[in-house]
């Protein structure tokens, strides 16, 4: 029982730290895709002039 238990808890202990790396890897992963949109976003927005910039916006969700 207790070499079953010993076994158990090593097995969830790697499971956990595989889980966690996947974890701070895909939220790594998530926040520089969303830095690097705000990035396009925000330097494609100042570079546009006032009147085009709404044209410009729709026609690119279209």
């Amino acid at each position: 029982m207790a070499v079953w238990l010993q076994r158990n808890l090593l097995e969830n202990h790697k499971q956990l730290k595989v889980h966690k790396f996947i974890n701070q890897f895909m939220n790594q992963f998530i926040n520089q895709f969303i830095n690097q949109f705000k990035r396009v976003f925000t330097t494609k927005e100042e570079k546009l002039p006032e009147s085009s910039q709404s044209a410009e916006f729709h026609g690119s969700i279209l």
